[in-house]
């Protein structure tokens, strides 16, 4: 599993990283740890200098495929706090790269104790619903409410559609911040369309959804 994102002229001798999620953990329960970049937002040092947040990646090696990989920015002091949750026990490698290269200490080896998880019992907390989950107009903004029931999950999130052959529907996910999403869609032509909602890479239940899409 891996989070990209562009790289960023910065030094990496700046980057560090730590947190008990770099070290052990159990099964189902999310291992957290914390990178710090040495760049304050809003502060003298950091005007003219590109965020350096934007070239961090991350990937994780393990028994089994792990499950969401959640990050958010502390704009306060410029770090970044990462959740992962593994659902295999193991011995884990957790890679933090900037600018495709790692920094100092990764791969970092995540010892991880307890009972093996299935990857449907996080799919199966997920709840879909809406006016526009069984059907939707074309040329407008049909909606989807997605509720993850949990925060440490909606990391994992990946909602996409597909439609007839040569139609178009301009998906847009809105994160609440609170484990739920609004979704819009916007169709241009009529015909059935396929709504996939996933969860680190299985489909949730029901997924994908069929929607009748019609004009006014």
């Amino acid at each position: 599993m891996s989070e990209k994102r562009k790289n960023v002229n910065y030094s990496i001798k700046n980057i560090s990283a730590i947190g008990p999620g770099l070290l052990q953990g159990q099964t189902a329960v999310p291992c957290h740890f914390t990178i710090y970049t040495g760049y304050f937002p809003g502060s003298q040092s950091s005007k003219g200098v590109p965020d350096p947040r934007d070239a961090l990646d991350f990937e994780i090696e393990g028994p089994s495929e792990p499950g969401p990989l959640n990050c958010s920015n502390n704009d306060e002091d410029g770090s970044v706090d990462v959740d992962w949750t593994p659902l295999l026990p193991g011995d884990y490698k957790v890679y933090v790269l900037f600018n495709g290269m790692n920094i100092n200490g990764s791969p970092f080896t995540v010892h991880i104790a307890g009972e093996s998880i299935r990857a449907d019992m996080m799919t199966s907390k997920v709840k879909v619903t809406g006016d526009g989950l069984k059907k939707g107009v074309v040329g407008r903004q049909n909606r989807v409410f997605i509720d993850t029931g949990e925060k440490a999950i909606a990391g994992g999130l990946a909602v996409s559609i597909a439609g007839p052959r040569t139609a178009k529907a301009k998906l847009e996910m809105k994160n609440n911040d609170d484990g739920t999403f609004d979704v819009t869609y916007n169709p241009d032509v009529v015909g059935n369309y396929l709504l996939y909602v996933k969860i680190a890479d299985q489909n949730i239940p029901g997924s994908p959804f069929t929607i009748r899409v019609a004009k006014v």
